[in-house]
């Protein structure tokens, strides 16, 4: 529940974000986005399939992870240029 929590949070908010960052490459920078979620789905995917009897701990490592990452671009969202990135 809370790794889906702080995932939901930042991932549209995130796209957004980078495109207004940085327009220019704005194609690029969502294209990376989407494909670093793609990416990050299919290994922990088949990390937990391979690992069925340590499920609670990657779980939890997961959620620590998302956690330093949304801490992380609340920082960064200090000095957006646009007030509703997250």
């Amino acid at each position: 529940f809370i790794t889906g929590f702080f995932m939901g949070s930042i991932f549209p908010g995130s796209i957004g974000w980078g495109t207004v960052e940085f327009p220019s490459l704005s194609v690029l920078v969502s294209g990376f986005l989407m494909a670093a979620n793609q990416t990050g789905t299919g290994i922990i995917t088949n990390t937990l399939g391979h690992f069925l009897n340590q499920t609670a701990l990657i779980l939890q490592f997961l959620t620590g992870c998302m956690i330093l990452i949304f801490i992380l671009l609340m920082i960064l969202r200090k000095n957006s240029k646009i007030e509703e990135a997250f």
